[in-house]
């Protein structure tokens, strides 16, 4: 049986968590893993969507700067730049 995403959304709900670009990479991995979700939207002060931030990014991140990633803003796991 196919499962429209309507369906699936109906039952999730509609509350988005998201995070702030100052979040730290650690308080990030902890907002993803208390809510059970692969990645965050990331919402400036005016509420505007300024990224993305997954599971995915943070591997990235560890990657490049090793468990010192943990530390540093959001960015730093999404922009290969750091």
């Amino acid at each position: 049986m196919a499962t429209k995403v309507l369906a699936v959304l109906e039952q999730k709900g509609h509350k988005v968590i998201t995070v702030e670009p100052h979040y730290t990479v650690a308080s990030l991995v902890r907002v993803l893993t208390v809510n059970r979700i692969g990645a965050v939207p990331v919402i400036n002060e005016e509420g505007r969507l300024v990224g993305i931030i997954s599971e995915r990014d943070v591997i990235h991140g560890m990657a490049q700067h090793g468990d010192g990633v943990l530390a540093l803003p959001g960015r730093a796991a999404h922009d290969p730049r750091g």
